[in-house]
């Protein structure tokens, strides 16, 4: 599970469930593109949450200069998360 600042989605109340993007192998600086949501943006739009978090692994490097370095998302990738809709 993704965790941020230690806390781990699963244990935040509500309906947070859904795909999650796996962006793991991005190195540093690295753009998240639209490409990289296609796999999950299909079943974005079923899930009652629509939320559509990015697995880049970067919570390893919390509390290290290389912290501020994760990969990013891009324009177009959070456009494309935002209009997805259901098939």
């Amino acid at each position: 599970m993704a965790a941020v600042a230690g806390v781990l989605f699963t244990d935040i109340p509500g309906q947070f469930v859904g795909p999650v993007v796996d962006v793991r192998g991005l190195a540093a600086r690295e753009p998240i593109t639209p490409d990289h949501l296609a796999p999950a943006l299909g079943l974005l739009g079923r899930r009652p949450a629509g939320i559509l978090p990015p697995a880049t692994g970067w919570p390893a490097h919390w509390g290290t200069d290389h912290y501020a370095a994760h990969p990013w998302l891009t324009p177009g990738a959070a456009r494309a998360g935002v209009t997805a809709r259901p098939p």
